[in-house]
Order: structure tokens, then sequence, then C-alpha cells
């Protein structure tokens, strides 16, 4: 009872934000691209990574969607999938867990040009300018063949896809508090195993955890599931504007068993 008693702040804010609807309709969301701006400010060392993923994939020299404002998490997220997912298959459907405001779809895009999903619970959260993360993300859907912006719990997902990516999933209860969701959606094992229940069986699953406490929480989980991965150790980037370390796993087939490989540096 205590408990609830609690969290009712945190429900009711929920009600309120996910009732009101958005009032800027008339302008787009999107900040204009500069990817010139963009290269300018990089690091030498994050200049000749951007150049490496420019030729691995060309259509990263694209400026759809990168914008001064959030390119080192777009270009973080385009190494980290390059280093760390490996083979995928060459056709079919994606899908990234938690996607907010579905900010680095043109990074995801880039390394797997498929149809996207992205499915977001707390899609109404505002921002100072009016709009939510809902506008967003489906203005950025909408410049893609096929992807898509859910607002709803991926609990409430069918269907099979290739490819998942899941960043930051919430492993941890104060985590999510921070963040201002019900404690009633901390089901992280439920979660993670109606995740699984998403994906191909040949397809591929990417974990990336903050810290590591949330990464020794998302081990144990990873331990009590049907699930045969690899354990990568920190995720490290040249791009990285984080704090904290980030730590990742790749899932790769349903069945028991665990796997390893081994912690490989940040490539030039």
């Amino acid at each position: 009872m205590f408990e609830r008693l609690w969290d009712l702040p945190r429900e009711l804010f929920w009600v309120m934000k996910n009732r009101l609807p958005c009032r800027r309709t008339g302008e787009s969301p999107l900040l204009t691209p500069q990817i010139p701006i963009v290269f300018e400010r990089l690091l030498p060392p994050q200049q000749q990574r951007f150049r490496a993923l420019q030729r691995r994939y060309p259509r990263a020299a694209d400026d759809n969607g990168l914008d001064p404002f959030n390119a080192l998490e777009w270009l973080y997220i385009l190494d980290v999938c390059d280093q760390f997912v490996k083979v995928i298959p060459t056709a079919g459907r994606a899908l990234d867990v938690g996607c907010a405001d579905f900010g680095y779809l043109p990074a995801l895009y880039r390394f797997y040009p498929a149809a996207w999903d992205g499915v977001e619970l707390d899609a109404h959260q505002r921002y100072y300018n009016g709009h939510h993360r809902r506008s967003y993300g489906q203005a950025m859907a909408a410049r893609y063949d096929g992807c898509r912006y859910l607002a709803r719990d991926v609990m409430e997902l069918q269907g099979r896809y290739d490819l998942i990516t899941w960043f930051l999933p919430f492993v941890l209860p104060e985590a999510q508090s921070a963040y201002g969701l019900p404690a009633r959606f901390f089901q992280p094992q439920r979660l993670l195993d109606h995740v699984l229940t998403l994906l191909e069986p040949q397809g591929v699953l990417l974990i990336v955890n903050q810290g590591a406490r949330e990464a020794e929480a998302q081990l144990g989980l990873l331990l009590d599931c049907a699930a045969d991965f690899d354990e990568l150790g920190p995720v490290c980037s040249v791009f990285s504007p984080f704090s904290q370390p980030r730590y990742g796993w790749r899932i790769t087939a349903l069945h028991q068993g665990t796997g390893r490989e081994t912690h490989r540096s940040c490539p030039p």
C-alpha cells in the first residue's frame, strides 16, 4: 500500500501527459541538417572514424536527419552497430525498443536499410517547444520507406524481426523512477522474455546498458531466459558523449547457453 501511495504522483502525471494532445501541429519538429558544421566540430580521431563509416555505409554521407545537436549520439549509434551487431540477414524488418523520439533512426537505417519500427511507451513526453516525442518520431519515420513510430508498450507487439536494438533498457527500478514512469511498468524479465519472442530464429538482438550495476542486472536477466548470448563488455566508440561506460550484449539464438566475446578497442 505504501509503495502505491509513493507512486501516486507518477501515476497522475502519466495520465495527464497521455491525455493532453500536442497543440503544435502546423510545423515540422525536425531540425535542419548541417553535416558540414557537424564535421568541423569533430575531433581528429572522430573525423577519421566518420570517414571510415562513410566508406562502409555510403548513405552516411547523406545529411538527412543529422544536426549539430544530436550528431554525436547519431554517430555513436552507427559506430556501435558497425562494431558489435556483426552478421544479420540481408532483408527483413527491424525494431528499436524504447526509441524515445527516434532521433537516431538515420543511423539505424544507414546501418541496416530495412523497414524499422520504433516503439516507445513514454511517447507523449513533451519538449519545451510544445512538441512531444511522438511528433518527432512520426516525422522522422516518414522520411524512410516502411518505417513506423509506434507509441505503445512493446508488450503489445507481435510478429518477428531480423534485427532488434535496445539501448538502455530499465533494469534497475531507480533508473525507471528517475524518468518518471509509474512503478507498474518495471518488469524487466517479462519485457526481455517478450522481446525475445519477437526475434527471428536467425536474427540478432543488441542490448546496451549504462554502468556496471545495470550490466550486472542485465546479465542476471539473460541467464534466466532461453537465449544464447555474447557478453561484449565495454561498448567503446570515439563518438561517445557519455560520462558512464556502457556495456553490450548480443543475442543470436533462442536456446539455452552462454557465449563470451573478447572486448575490442575502438577501431581507427
